[in-house]
């Protein structure tokens, strides 16, 4: 990743990568990540995130879960259909659950929900800046008690997605698609 004297360069710049392989970040880097993560607006400062990093062996536990509640909720599911659920959690190295947290109070839940959710985005500045790639992503079935269980979600959490980290298989230096500023903004003077 080139650097660069433009300090929006590091967002700019940034891309979802699928293609991830080992190493993943260290622990001393994993914390970077995370601390960037908790860099999120956030009315109230309720923190209403958490984040459970899966890894190593334990991909095999979340296979087995994703596909439990494949079967859970679709019984007649074909054997690909399974296979392909349990395929999204060894596809990376690791892979970091956002975990939205809400907090009683007068804060509404769905700010607590866009507070959690731009945390993850900053999960992939943060690998991005470290020269990691990353990619949100989401499991298309509700969260049973595998996933519950797995995650350890209490009583009104809900799992916003998951990003993928690893070391990308090969760098993408092509520009990103240009994004037509005016058609996203309008500015009010009067």
């Amino acid at each position: 990743m080139p650097l660069s004297d433009d300090p929006l360069h590091l967002m700019m710049t940034r891309k979802s990568t699928s293609l991830l392989e080992e190493p993943v970040p260290s622990p001393e880097q994993l914390k970077r990540i995370i601390h960037v993560a908790c860099t999120a607006p956030d009315h109230g400062c309720l923190e209403p995130y958490r984040f459970v990093v899966v890894q190593g062996e334990a991909r095999l536990r979340l296979a087995d879960a994703f596909a439990a509640t494949l079967k859970r909720e679709q019984p007649d599911a074909p054997d690909a259909k399974i296979e392909k659920a349990r395929s999204k959690a060894l596809v990376a190295p690791m892979q970091i659950f956002i975990i939205c947290s809400p907090k009683a109070g007068k804060i509404p839940l769905w700010e607590q929900q866009a507070t959690a959710a731009c945390a993850g985005f900053g999960l992939t500045i943060g690998a991005h800046g470290l020269g990691f790639g990353a990619i949100w992503k989401s499991f298309g079935l509700g969260i049973g008690p595998e996933l519950d269980g797995f995650l350890a979600l209490s009583e009104g959490e809900s799992v916003l997605g998951w990003v993928n980290v690893g070391t990308p298989k090969r760098f993408d230096d092509s520009p990103r698609r240009d994004v037509d500023v005016d058609a996203k903004l309008t500015v009010v003077t009067v």
